[in-house]
């Protein structure tokens, strides 16, 4: 049984929500070098390129919620996975990631919206659907 031959892919859009120091992620060089069989080259930066985004628009100082304020992008990742996983060829999958990430973009649009969600201060999208 050769376990080498079984895909192990890691993915920006299934990681936790962003929105305190520890959901920083590390340059993914640094990742790949502790990690040497995780296929990394689905993530298109090796800085963490949404904590930057953040960053750049509420400065480097800003400590409240970023992307639980914003949940739409959370949902955004989803999507992205679920497109990605679309076009796997595997017919089955073992999938990894955060409770956070999940509550939301599987709540994302449902009756009930969002358990536990923050109030959508950083969304700035004229046609709001927040739940």
């Amino acid at each position: 049984n050769d376990n080498t031959r079984i895909p192990f892919v890691a993915l920006e859009s299934l990681r936790e929500t962003v929105n305190f120091e520890c959901d920083r992620r590390r340059p993914i060089g640094e990742i790949q070098a502790e990690f040497p069989r995780v296929d990394c080259s689905s993530v298109d930066t090796d800085d963490d390129g949404i904590w930057k985004y953040y960053e750049d628009r509420l400065g480097v100082d800003y400590v409240g919620p970023k992307e639980s304020a914003e949940l739409w992008r959370v949902a955004e990742r989803g999507r992205e996975f679920w497109t990605w996983l679309s076009e796997r060829s595997e017919k089955e999958v073992v999938v990894c990631t955060h409770s956070a990430f999940l509550r939301c973009t599987l709540s994302w649009g449902q009756q009930g919206g969002v358990s536990m969600q923050m109030e959508q201060t950083l969304d700035e999208r004229p046609d709001k659907i927040n739940n």
